[in-house]
């Protein structure tokens, strides 16, 4: 083998080399949301193969797919100290609340964790501290 063939299969190494680890970088918010069994993945991953080449958006999806599972997006807003979640901030609230329908406390719940801003277990936790007062009450 001559030194221009040679030459001519490294730079082709190489190039194919580029082409996977662009790959890689290109689908790290996605790599990381699978692994973390992010509760979006699978969107995480269509925003990523559709809006990932921008930067604006690979960004946000990293972050998004960084973001710890058991606090919801609004976390920071609510408690910006971070030590309650959102979640632990509105059951607060909830429980402040006196004389409400427990009907509706429950829909304004559904309607949070329908819109997402809170998840399973913050909803599962502000829907017994709602049973809590409102058996409470009752008796």
């Amino acid at each position: 083998m001559d030194d221009n063939t040679r030459s001519v299969l490294i730079g082709y190494l190489l190039i194919i080399c580029a082409i996977a680890i662009g790959f890689w970088l290109f689908f790290l918010p996605t790599q990381i949301a699978f692994g973390k069994k992010h509760a979006y993945k699978w969107i995480i991953l269509l925003l990523n193969i559709f809006f990932g080449a921008t930067i604006v958006g690979w960004v946000l999806l990293m972050v998004w797919a960084i973001f710890p599972k058991d606090k919801s997006l609004i976390s920071p807003v609510v408690s910006p100290s971070g030590n309650l979640t959102a979640g632990q901030q509105i059951a607060g609230i909830v429980k402040e609340v006196n004389g409400s329908d427990m009907l509706s406390e429950l829909k304004k719940l559904a309607d949070l964790k329908n819109c997402g801003a809170i998840n399973d277990h913050e909803f599962q936790y502000m829907k017994a501290a709602l049973f809590a007062k409102h058996n409470k009450n009752k008796f």
